[in-house]
Formats: C-alpha cells, structure tokens, sequence
C-alpha cells in the first residue's frame, strides 16, 4: 500500500469515527487574517463603533444566549468561564 492510499484509509477511518460520534464536517469561508491591511480594517470598524450602544456585546450575549457560566450550571466537559467573567450567569434569568 502506498503512503498515499494510507492516508487516504486513515483519513477515511477518522471522517466514519466522526460520523458515529454524531458529528458532520462543513466548509466555511472566513477572512484571511493574514492578509495585508486586515488588522487595519478591524481597527477602523471597532472605532466606528466605539461609543454606539447598539454593538454592545451583552446585548448581543442576552439575545443570542450564553453558555453556563457558574460551576453549578457547567455540566462535564463544559468550559470555565474565560479569566475575568463573572462566576454567575447574568444572563440564566433574563427573558429575550
């Protein structure tokens, strides 16, 4: 068996593990952040938004949920809240 052939069947046995795991892949088109002038065009939107209400981003977690944040509402394998969020959920009582 070739090495190519070989990783062709491994890359196979990974794509049915997933499958069974309940998972399916997707392709998605996203920014390249290492093209020139990006860090300048994400510098010059975040200043259009500064001071504008309507970007503020717990707005936007409120209307689109969170996850569980205290240790109480994380379930195994969920992630601690990133350094420096609140260890309670603000959001847990919040009607959208």
């Amino acid at each position: 068996m070739s090495a190519h052939q070989s990783r062709l069947n491994a890359n196979r046995r990974y794509r049915e593990k997933m499958r069974a795991m309940g998972l399916r892949p997707i392709q998605i088109w996203v920014r390249d952040v290492r093209q020139s002038g990006f860090a300048e065009e994400c510098r010059r939107q975040s200043l259009l938004l500064r001071g504008d209400t309507h970007h503020d981003s717990l707005t936007f977690r409120a209307a689109h949920g969170s996850h569980p944040q205290s240790s109480e509402e994380r379930q195994p394998g969920d992630a601690a809240p990133p350094q420096g969020m609140p260890a309670h959920n603000p959001f847990s009582t919040m009607s959208v």
